[in-house]
């Protein structure tokens, strides 16, 4: 999102609409802008599938961490919407441990990793084996992403632990798409943060 708006992935990464594929590399860090998008590595075989996530972690191109961004996005929200219908007691108990300890904590790096439990522990109430591993793993490539990045000035704690709670909320009065509207939300604000750095960053 840039100044309100959902940016997918391939599309311009500058103030002045210049593609990502023509705006060089990103000055001071381990990213390269793709030069040829329709190059780019494609997971035919189950063989590759298991290699992606080592090719991605190995080059994080702009269109790789959007791709990353997007599926967060089309991922997260139906997880929430199950969480809201499949969740028991002892689910709400273990989120709101979480939302509590991120409350307390004010390590950064500890608070990010309680980020990550939050969305893990959201999955895990969908009573589905898989989907906490596939958000952990898209999490551990996102957190290789912002690791590379300056610190977003609107990366607040109050607002992310105002959207966990919402989420929770909906979760707890089965309210699924309530839930689903609250998580979509909480991630078009970490996605437009997250793009609104790497044009800063491309800009320099």
């Amino acid at each position: 999102m840039n100044n309100g708006r959902y940016i997918p992935s391939g599309t311009a990464l500058t103030a002045q609409n210049t593609t990502a594929q023509d705006a060089g590399s990103f000055p001071g860090t381990a990213f390269q802008v793709n030069p040829a998008k329709n190059e780019k590595k494609k997971a035919n075989s189950p063989l590759e599938y298991l290699n992606l996530y080592n090719y991605l972690t190995a080059n994080c191109t702009t269109d790789n961490v959007l791709d990353i961004l997007d599926a967060r996005l089309l991922i997260e929200p139906v997880i929430a919407h199950s969480a809201a219908i499949q969740r028991d007691d002892d689910d709400l108990k273990r989120i709101q441990d979480n939302l509590d300890k991120m409350a307390a904590c004010s390590d950064r790096e500890k608070f990010s990793s309680l980020d990550v439990e939050f969305h893990c522990l959201v999955a895990a109430a969908t009573k589905n084996g898989v989907l906490p591993l596939v958000i952990h793993q898209i999490y551990s490539l996102i957190n290789k992403v912002a690791s590379k990045l300056p610190v977003g000035e609107n990366d607040s704690k109050e607002t992310v632990l105002l959207n966990h709670r919402n989420i929770l909320d909906f979760i707890g009065k089965r309210d699924a798409a309530s839930a689903a509207q609250a998580m979509k939300e909480h991630l078009l604000i970490a996605h437009s943060q997250t793009v609104e750095m790497m044009i800063t960053e491309l800009n320099k």
